[in-house]
């Protein structure tokens, strides 16, 4: 039990110093990202890491962001252990990418228990907790750097009640008007941030 206290500490300092040096300084790299293979990357994780739910990845193929590599997968990752750490086993979750426009837009969404309405708008609030069925109560500060990191890439985080039940997070984030040279393939070694502090 101490070692798992210990562990959830660390993880809400790292927490804390990340959202502390988006706030000082939100501008980010500006490299090219293999956005259909960091999604691809995520869901493959969420599969192997968490079993009990049903993950659902419909990712096109050739969506390139601009931004910081490394924020970008946290933020995946953040969103794909949000369903991990809020919902219940057997819980249907489908992951889309697709780019539209100007734009990428990363939709993650489940049929679990969702939020209350009222409860919605401040899920991406610092430190707000829900409900964690799962037994594994976070930070509180996930879905928080979530949108300080699309807010980083000029991008946007939103959140809605799913149809008939559950949450559906999307992110927005700004396409790179230029494609990859080469494509990298996608890997499934594991991230260190593959069970990230949720809210």
């Amino acid at each position: 039990r101490i070692a798992l206290e210990a562990q959830r500490m660390s993880g809400l300092v790292d927490d804390m110093l990340r959202l502390a040096r988006l706030d000082q300084h939100p501008g980010q790299q500006d490299d090219p990202v293999d956005l259909t293979a960091l999604v691809q990357e995520g869901a493959e994780r969420a599969r192997i890491t968490d079993p009990q739910r049903e993950w659902q990845p419909h990712i096109a193929a050739g969506l390139v962001a601009v931004g910081d590599e490394e924020l970008l997968r946290r933020s995946i990752d953040n969103l794909l252990g949000n369903i991990s750490a809020h919902t219940p086993a057997g819980t249907v979750a489908t992951i889309t990418a697709a780019e539209r426009g100007s734009t990428v837009i990363v939709e993650v969404s489940d049929n679990g228990p969702g939020v209350p309405a009222g409860q919605l708008p401040h899920i991406f609030d610092r430190f707000y907790r829900g409900t964690a069925p799962a037994g594994r109560p976070g930070s509180g500060l996930g879905l928080a750097i979530v949108t300080a990191i699309a807010a980083a890439h000029e991008g946007t985080a939103e959140a809605a009640l799913n149809d008939p039940h559950g949450l559906r997070i999307t992110l927005t984030l700004p396409a790179c008007s230029q494609p990859l040279a080469e494509p990298r393939a996608a890997s499934i070694t594991p991230s260190p941030h593959a069970n990230p502090g949720m809210p």
